[in-house]
């Protein structure tokens, strides 16, 4: 496990893509500095987090991207993801 861990949150236009697409270009390179950027939420942009944390009924236009188009859909999605991320780590 890590000793920490360091997370990015950010609304629209305050640079969150740039800088996730920063992290994901330089992943290896991070890597060798001691940062591990997971893959497990997003190869690029960590959606997966997103979908974690949102309200299961919350509709946004990456859930429909992924056909979670309704609750229980979300709920299994969410069940599923959590494990994935942990076992990453």
């Amino acid at each position: 496990m890590f000793d920490k861990c360091i997370l990015h949150i950010g609304t629209e236009k305050t640079g969150t893509t740039s800088i996730q697409a920063f992290l994901s270009e330089n992943r290896d390179a991070l890597l060798e500095q001691g940062y591990y950027v997971p893959l497990t939420m997003g190869p690029r942009e960590h959606v997966g987090l997103v979908h974690l944390f949102a309200r299961s009924d919350q509709k946004f236009s990456t859930r429909t991207t992924l056909g979670l188009h309704t609750v229980a859909k979300v709920e299994a999605h969410q069940k599923a993801l959590g494990p994935k991320i942990r076992a990453e780590m």
